[in-house]
């Protein structure tokens, strides 16, 4: 009873209202999403490992803080909304003017949170968040922070921060306990 026009070519997508961190997700495959999904369309067509050392770095500590800066809050229950006003705006890297080896690097590293983000059953809960916050995406922070010539302090720094605002916007969500008082 309706057309959907067809299906736009979107390889990057993510949840649009993460309880934890906002994911990146690769897509291979021409897909219709759903409100949960917003989807990035690159205005250059990137190859796969362009678009994966792309995608290791929007699943890094650096686009996250951004997030949580300026992300939109819903309610009682926490999540972090990825408004497309705020997604245009996201800090990124140029793949195309990255040296061959970054791009290998970055790549196998986003190929090893997807592999690590499967073995925990998942990148959807608290704890399995933390467990790659502080193996694999800590490693993708600390390469981008030497293929940007940023200070070493820099990416602990970010993931710090962002972790923290995002313990905080959870901890708001939680119910008050006024026994505590």
């Amino acid at each position: 009873w309706y057309d959907l026009g067809g299906v736009e070519k979107a390889p990057i997508m993510a949840i649009y209202q993460s309880r934890y961190k906002t994911r990146f997700i690769l897509t291979k495959h021409p897909v219709v999403t759903y409100h949960a999904i917003i989807t990035f369309t690159p205005k250059i067509e990137l190859n796969e490992l362009q678009l994966k050392a792309l995608l290791a770095y929007l699943n890094s500590s650096f686009p996250q803080l951004y997030i949580e800066s300026v992300g939109r809050t819903t309610g009682a229950v926490g999540p972090i909304g990825l408004e497309v006003k705020h997604a245009e705006k996201i800090p990124i890297l140029d793949a195309q003017k990255l040296k061959q080896n970054d791009l290998e690097l970055l790549a196998s590293l986003f190929d090893e949170l997807e592999i690590e983000a499967r073995k925990l059953g998942g990148a959807d809960t608290s704890e399995n968040i933390e467990r790659l916050w502080d193996t694999v995406i800590e490693k993708i922070d600390m390469e981008i922070m030497r293929i940007l010539k940023l200070p070493k302090e820099l990416a602990k720094t970010a993931k710090i921060m962002a972790k923290t605002m995002m313990k905080r916007r959870l901890q708001r969500a939680e119910e008050a306990t006024p026994e505590a008082i």
